[in-house]
């Protein structure tokens, strides 16, 4: 029922980028296709577009945005992975070396 309102019901139209990026990774993790360097940057890439937080936005980044602004503990989960999205990307860096 929860994937047929996602999918289906306008008012969590704003979820759909994250619902279809986590389907993109499990696509990408059940193992029928090989997942390449290239496949994971680009899946890295996605998520990163995602956590952009956009005041008034009606999408995904103004829900983002609202969550940073009301839970502190959205602000330190977004540190966190913005963290480790940097280490990706110096190892991304240090690997074209």
């Amino acid at each position: 029922q929860f994937l047929q309102l996602l999918t289906n019901d306008a008012w969590f139209a704003w979820l759909r980028p994250v619902s279809q990026l986590v389907a993109a990774m499990d696509e990408s993790l059940d193992g029928k296709v090989t997942l390449t360097v290239s496949g994971a940057d680009a899946l890295a890439a996605r998520a990163k577009s995602l956590l952009v937080a956009v005041p008034d936005d009606e999408g995904f980044s103004g829900h983002y945005d609202e969550a940073l602004q009301r839970d502190p503990d959205v602000v330190f989960a977004h540190a966190e992975v913005a963290k480790l999205m940097r280490g990706q990307d110096r190892t991304r860096t240090s690997r074209a070396l």
